[in-house]
């Protein structure tokens, strides 16, 4: 499994003597092709051709275009490598293999040894491989984590510790497409968890990561853990799966081992102002004022983005929404025949909004099998207009001058409900309804003042996530 145990790089020269003779672990090891193993590189390219029949068959997942040939290797683990020259390769020892099997199966090939062939396969399949045939920057990572480096692996859907799980759950569902009365119960007892185990107290570099030890890459018994807990979704995944039905768990178990940080989800924003109070006064006398009503084809409206920080081990998130924002209002009088609009203001402004909030997403989720989340959300903040423009005009008077628009701010209070998944990708949806008290400052003569409480509904797509 690609570098699944990082330790192995410490083995003793013992060990090592046993593979001298085999290819280095690299591209080059193509040329040796044709040693034996498990029981033969022939019966193990059986399996990888049977492996990707079945995703053909039976998910919705694009196959390679290049040919995945198995090669006997130098290699501490085993390893899947995208050559420069259009060959993909799974690279194998005995003796890792012999570590890991309970039972060596009497020559024959185990259910471990097919769920390692699958597993390496599956890193082929789901795009975890680019043509620099190397994964050692990663390896360096788990033994000598730095704070950047850290930052570095939580972010995306290319983090190399959730594609191990990802290639974990495919090469389970396939195992579970291809044996009879297959089970992952019967896998994972075929394993030798306390040899394993063992290797890692015995060669493992200690890794304390979010106050939480890990001495490989990433903790074999997590790994375990994950199979089990997912295995029975992973059995009833339907022949339409696609790669985001894998990659959906896998982010869910990274999360729930390593995610403890707060992520961002940038999101398309969107909203009209449903209703409205304005109360428009001159000199402390007040004057009749309206919000255009819904019918009317001069609707309020903000459009903008928005960046929401959460974590999904806790309640508490950082919302700043980044709008513009058009507002129509009008100021009438009465006369003989009844009201009239004297007044009509569009109003144009960047309106920017911090705001902090909880939701009810949050601790809920943490170690939850299903990845996909409904909740509630409340903010509170403010909301600063930064003037922009203003469109002016006076039905009554044959002349006047314009007025100027001013800064304003209020506060602003939201709820709403979420949709999101808990994953390195969107979508994320919110919807909310919102209050804000609307100060509107005009610099004009007469000069009068105006408050409106506004209500508006807002929805956000998240479209990116970091």
């Amino acid at each position: 499994m690609k570098y699944l145990f990082i330790v192995f790089f410490l083995f003793t020269s013992t060990l090592l003597a046993q593979v001298d003779d085999y290819p280095e672990c690299n591209c080059a090891a193509y040329k040796s092709a044709g040693l034996d193993y498990i029981p033969s590189n022939k019966s193990a390219q059986k399996i990888i051709n049977q492996y990707l029949q079945l995703i053909k068959e039976k998910t919705a997942i694009p196959l390679p275009k290049e040919p995945i040939l198995t090669v006997k290797a130098n290699c501490p683990t085993p390893r899947a490598l995208y050559c420069s020259n259009d060959l993909r390769l799974i690279l194998f020892n005995d003796y890792f293999l012999q570590i890991l099997n309970r039972d060596d199966g009497k020559g024959k090939i185990t259910l471990v040894d097919k769920h390692v062939l699958a597993h390496e396969l599956a890193h082929h399949v789901l795009g975890h491989l680019d043509r620099t045939g190397t994964t050692r920057r990663e390896a360096s990572i788990y033994n000598n984590p730095t704070k950047g480096d850290l930052k570095r692996l939580g972010i995306g859907h290319g983090n190399p510790i959730a594609q191990e799980f990802e290639a974990d759950l495919l090469g389970l569902w396939l195992l579970y497409q291809s044996e009879k009365d297959f089970s992952a119960e019967k896998l994972l007892t075929q394993m030798d968890t306390l040899q394993m185990v063992e290797w890692e107290r015995k060669f493992g570099v200690v890794t304390s990561i979010n106050g939480k030890s890990y001495n490989t890459h990433p903790f074999f018994k997590d790994r375990l853990k994950t199979m089990r807990k997912y295995q029975q979704i992973i059995s009833n995944f339907p022949t339409t799966i696609a790669q985001r039905g894998f990659t959906a768990l896998s982010n869910n178990a990274y999360f729930d081992l390593w995610g403890k940080g707060y992520h961002w989800d940038l999101s398309f924003s969107g909203g009209f102002i449903v209703a409205g109070i304005p109360r428009f006064s001159l000199d402390k006398m007040a004057i009749n004022a309206l919000l255009y009503p819904l019918n009317s084809q001069q609707r309020s409206f903000n459009v903008g983005f928005s960046l929401t920080g959460y974590s999904w081990h806790k309640s508490l998130q950082g919302v700043l929404d980044v709008h513009w924002s058009r507002q129509y209002y009008g100021t009438s009088i009465e006369t003989s025949n009844g009201q009239r609009l004297a007044e009509q203001l569009q109003l144009n402004y960047l309106a920017v909004s911090p705001q902090i909030g909880w939701n009810s997403v949050g601790k809920k989720v943490t170690n939850e099998t299903h990845t996909t989340f409904v909740g509630l959300t409340a903010n509170v903040g403010l909301n600063l207009n930064i003037p922009m423009a203003i469109d002016y005009e006076n039905s009554i008077a044959s002349s006047y001058q314009a007025p100027q628009l001013k800064f304003s701010a209020g506060p602003k209070v939201s709820i709403g409900g979420i949709w999101t998944k808990k994953s390195f990708l969107p979508p994320s949806i919110r919807l909310l309804v919102s209050y804000d008290l609307q100060c509107i400052h005009l610099d004009s003569t007469p000069a009068p003042t105006a408050i409106s409480h506004n209500f508006t509904t807002t929805l956000q797509y998240a479209f990116l996530r970091f």
